[in-house]
């Protein structure tokens, strides 16, 4: 007797509805962001200064996350009942369980264990990223150090403006929303750009954050949006590092990548070894310090590292897969350069562009 099996027609319509709003519902970043980061700054800038050490306060939201526990829980039973080895239902099955890890981390906030539980959803390779951090971290070719233009004024040079300007332009469903204590200068979510409050910055900064956040991240969603096989909103495990490495694959293209912007992405990712070497944030910061960051971006840059723990532990470490991601972009694309629409469609990992072209095409 052969088994003749259908090929897999995607999600039921109310397991496609609970999984978006599981992706809708599940902020990590939000949830590992103090509620006191900005005081907290202010009063290790003066510890730091003073050439004292200093582990921060931090205090975060507890969010009740139960219910999306038990409706990804739903989600992966209905996926493990479909046939095995099914391509993409095995997309959508990794994409739940790391939906699940993302609750699980946002469950563990600071408390004890969460940096080893972060270091499994943000994992490193060891080599690529390190490599890649050691060749950026003396690169002196510098842009203009003079800030010339702020992060939220209503000037058409600020960031936000050129944000809106670039977002009117594609005609994207997206809006522009000033965040005050945002930790990077903008960051862009589900049809919203955030944008920093207060930051003074250079021409090519500006310049340079706008490509990433519209190029590398405002587009793709808006291409998802109107995809119509789900996993490209929906995302793929992992897609959301590898559109990172994508973004600064076009900063490298477009000349970006260099001087303060190459040095700081190296910080990041020697902060995160540090850190997961076993180095509290205190000692994180004085070595970042020791390399050459200014204070102000070496607290920073610790404190994107260790944010979701407690400055004792490990926290996130999300900043390891940048550079890792840009790595393993850059070879794909060199590779296989048909593969690039399909990475600037959505939330999509190097692992599951094959599937997804594939499906397309089908």
């Amino acid at each position: 007797m052969v088994l003749v099996v259908a090929p897999f027609p995607g999600l039921a319509p109310d397991l496609d509805r609970t999984l978006r709003d599981a992706v809708r519902r599940v902020g990590l970043l939000g949830a590992v962001t103090p509620l006191n980061r900005a005081e907290e700054h202010e009063r290790l800038a003066l510890v730091f200064a003073r050439g004292e050490r200093s582990l921060p306060s931090w205090r975060y939201t507890r969010a009740d996350v139960a219910s999306l526990r038990a409706s990804l829980s739903r989600v992966d039973a209905a996926l493990a009942a479909t046939v095995r080895e099914e391509p993409l239902a095995e997309l959508y099955r990794a994409r739940t369980d790391e939906l699940a890890q993302e609750v699980a981390l946002i469950e563990a906030v600071g408390r004890p264990g969460f940096g080893e539980r972060a270091a499994l959803r943000f994992p490193s390779d060891g080599v690529a990223g390190a490599k890649l951090a050691a060749s950026l971290a003396d690169e002196r070719s510098d842009e203009t150090s003079e800030p010339t233009c702020t992060s939220d004024g209503d000037e058409p040079a600020s960031l936000a403006s050129r944000l809106r300007a670039a977002i009117g332009a594609h005609r994207m469903a997206f809006r522009v929303e000033l965040r005050e204590g945002l930790l990077p200068l903008a960051a862009t979510g589900d049809g919203v750009v955030l944008v920093a409050v207060g930051r003074r910055l250079t021409d090519e900064a500006a310049r340079r954050t706008t490509l990433h956040e519209i190029e590398g991240h405002a587009l793709p969603r808006h291409r998802a949006s109107k995809a119509s096989l789900a996993l490209f909103a929906l995302g793929t495990a992992h897609g959301a590092d590898d559109q990172e490495g994508y973004a600064l694959l076009l900063e490298r293209r477009a000349g970006f990548l260099r001087g303060a912007r190459a040095r700081e992405l190296s910080a990041r990712h020697r902060a995160v070894v540090t850190m997961r070497g076993g180095a509290d944030f205190a000692e994180c910061t004085t070595a970042l310090l020791e390399s050459g960051s200014p204070l102000n971006d070496a607290l920073r840059i610790a404190e994107r590292t260790y944010r979701g723990g407690d400055g004792k532990g490990a926290g996130l470490g999300r900043e390891v897969v940048y550079l890792e991601a840009l790595a393993r972009v850059e070879a794909r694309l060199a590779a296989h350069p048909e593969d690039e629409p399909i990475l600037a469609s959505g939330q999509v990992s190097i692992d599951a562009v094959t599937t997804l072209r594939r499906a397309r095409e089908g």
